[in-house]
């Protein structure tokens, strides 16, 4: 959470750090039974109940006994449109939700947006910030919203949603956040420190890729190139990784750093990865932002073949992760690693 309110401290308000989420439904909603499981779901999760004040440079979190839901749920009637008018202005509506910047004093720093397009189909827009969420969390929201509403209902339960919820959750956010910070105190974290400052020594500050000729383009203009994996190729990855005491995330690393290395002419990479950090089974039910990140620095020195390459990438993934306790700030602090408004502290290719 430190992480994440100094970056947006750093670069303003803005949708960087919004999660969305849309569901349509079909059929007959009880859009009453809807508004109470929401109202259950707020009453559940702290984390959905919380703002963030600045302290002299400082952020303290505040959980608010309440939220109305009227500062949360929207609700729009758009059955006087035709199809394709009431398409055009859904696609509007979500694009605008999902960009609008959060207020993060103030609380709930999540909104839910209910579009009616005709009486037995509507569209449910979830967005919320990454301060209180990730995305386990956005899991989390939907199923127990989902088991509120049957409840409320009387509709019989997905097979996902088989099992009760409990009639409370076995620790809160808070919890979570006073057990990482005893966890990570300087005397407990210093011998995980001491790994990454050595696997961190000297590393590249920053990966530079060929960049397309930008005439006609504006500042910070960005893109999407998608890549679809065969049907066919994931088995094949699979028995290649089996064959060699791999996964198929060291696989896929692999060849991710292969190409990041050809295209940029740089043999010595951090790439990261997320992480979880849902490793006590009391965090699992929780909403709140545990996610992390962890840089894997590899050389591809030597011109290596692709076996070798992948047995490195196995050496440093089981490396990272057996030290993987310490936080990704206290990471960048160890590795002396100087911030920039520029770049992502330690790596850019996730």
């Amino acid at each position: 959470q430190q992480g994440v309110w100094f970056l947006e401290q750093l670069e303003g308000p803005g949708p960087t750090y919004n999660l969305a989420d849309v569901v349509r439904l079909e059929g007959a909603l009880d859009v009453t039974a809807l508004q109470r499981a929401l109202a259950r779901l707020l009453e559940r999760h702290e984390a959905l109940r919380t703002r963030f004040r600045d302290d002299d440079g400082q952020p303290y979190a505040e959980v608010e006994r309440t939220v109305p839901l009227n500062r949360v749920l929207v609700e729009l009637d758009l059955r006087d449109l035709t199809e394709a008018e009431g398409s055009a202005r859904v696609s509007d509506l979500l694009q605008a939700e999902a960009a609008r910047p959060f207020d993060l004093e103030n609380a709930p720093l999540l909104r839910v947006l209910l579009v009616r397009e005709a009486d037995d189909r509507h569209v449910f827009s979830l967005v919320v910030h990454h301060l209180i969420s990730d995305g386990w969390s956005l899991g989390v929201i939907v199923s127990d919203l989902m088991h509120f509403y049957n409840g409320l209902t009387g509709e019989v339960s997905s097979s996902v949603l088989s099992s009760a919820l409990p009639s409370s959750l076995r620790a809160t956010y808070a919890d979570f956040a006073l057990w990482q910070r005893r966890e990570r105190s300087a005397a407990q974290i210093e011998p995980t420190l001491a790994y990454w400052r050595q696997a961190l020594a000297g590393a590249p500050v920053e990966l530079v890729l060929p960049r397309p000729d930008a005439a006609g383009g504006s500042a910070g203009e960005t893109g999407v190139v998608s890549l679809s994996l065969g049907p066919d190729l994931i088995p094949d990855l699979e028995r290649l990784a089996g064959s060699r005491d791999a996964t198929l995330f060291m696989v896929l690393f692999a060849a991710f750093h292969a190409a990041l290395a050809r295209v940029s002419g740089q043999d010595d990479l951090v790439i990261g990865t997320p992480l979880a950090h849902r490793d006590r089974p009391e965090w699992e039910d929780l909403v709140g932002m545990f996610a992390s990140s962890l840089p894997l620095r590899m050389r591809a020195t030597g011109d290596p073949t692709f076996d070798a390459l992948l047995e490195r990438a196995r050496e440093t993934i089981v490396a990272a992760f057996a030290h993987q306790d310490a936080a990704f700030e206290q990471i960048v602090e160890a590795a002396g690693v100087p911030r920039s408004a520029e770049r992502h502290p330690l790596f850019q290719a996730y």
